[in-house]
């Protein structure tokens, strides 16, 4: 993907550069305009963007705590999504509308985020084997995590998902579809699928990205995508003739922009424990070598106010106990 390239597809996106500006001190918000621009990235917005204070991240105990050990986040292919309706479109063949190139739509990567605390569908999806993490992170900094660990020239989109009725997503791919026994325009495959005069289609394909069934509105989800350069020109799992996703990982400062920390374990349990541990060491790393007596007591608020875990049950500790009626 060459810069001239690049520019071409990017047109038409809200940049979110001046969104994210306003939230910010003037110190932050010069650091991450300086960083995209030293990188020559690309951060733009896909539709709308949440107007929620915060993000929630959910993960299996062994994977929040390998997250935090290596200070990453994994990004995949949405071939590796379990739902077919989320990455239906991703795998969709666009061989037949002849005037798409690869760029168009592009073998890329994403990680999903939800606005809304005590998500249960998230609880449940996300439990591994029995202990699930969430992470109440603060948006801005997280944004500024995915700047700082992006690669040069990578392009990276933001966006809420829309939700729409299963019968629909089905039918989305049709230019035509069978209204009261009489063939009429599919309005969401010209709003979606068709490409635009002027607008790149890699907005289109992006929001198509975004499209999930309605019966899940209530994860109120926000999804990050990242196209590489290098990857660009590069065939996307499925088009291999076989199943098998890849994936990327960014560097990110878990200490740095975690707000709150809860798991479904009790306070005298080897999973708290061990998610504690973690937190414990990493804290302790940022502050390695500091004898301010300021910055150590900052280190204490930090630790109580926003890293050690909080035990937290989706259902509550009473529902564990066999009910008596009185």
């Amino acid at each position: 993907m060459n810069v001239d390239t690049k520019a071409n597809i990017t047109r038409g996106f809200r940049k979110i550069k001046r969104y994210h500006a306003i939230h910010m001190n003037s110190h932050d918000r010069n650091m991450f305009t300086r960083e995209i621009n030293n990188k020559h990235l690309e951060y733009n917005s896909v539709g709308e963007l949440s107007r929620e204070k915060y993000f929630f991240k959910y993960l299996g105990l062994e994977k929040a705590k390998n997250c935090i050990q290596n200070e990453e986040l994994l990004f995949v292919e949405p071939s590796c999504w379990k739902d077919k309706y989320e990455k239906r479109f991703y795998d969709a063949i666009y061989d037949s509308q002849k005037a798409l190139q690869e760029i168009d739509c592009p073998l890329l990567f994403a990680t999903c985020m939800t606005t809304i605390r005590s998500n249960e569908a998230a609880w449940s999806l996300y439990t591994d084997e029995k202990y699930c993490v969430e992470f109440k992170l603060n948006k801005h900094k997280f944004r500024r995590e995915l700047v700082k660990a992006a690669k040069k020239d990578d392009c990276i989109y933001e966006g809420i998902v829309k939700y729409l009725g299963a019968s629909y997503i089905d039918h989305m791919h049709q230019k035509k579809i069978d209204k009261k026994g009489k063939s009429v325009d599919n309005e969401l495959y010209r709003r979606y699928v068709l490409r635009r005069s002027g607008v790149p289609y890699l907005n289109n394909y992006l929001n198509l990205l975004l499209i999930k069934r309605f019966a899940f509105k209530h994860e109120m989800e926000t999804r990050f995508f990242i196209v590489r350069k290098e990857d660009a020109g590069k065939q996307k799992a499925q088009r291999n003739g076989k199943y098998n996703g890849q994936s990327i990982k960014l560097n990110i400062d878990w200490i740095d922009i975690i707000e709150r920390v809860y798991i479904n374990a009790e306070e005298d349990s080897d999973a708290y424990s061990e998610l504690s541990a973690v937190l414990k060491q990493k804290l302790e790393e940022k502050f390695d070598g500091i004898t301010n007596p300021i910055r150590l007591k900052e280190k204490e608020e930090i630790w109580d106010k926003k890293l050690k875990p909080k035990s937290f049950f989706i259902y509550g500790r009473s529902l564990n106990k066999r009910l008596t009626i009185e």
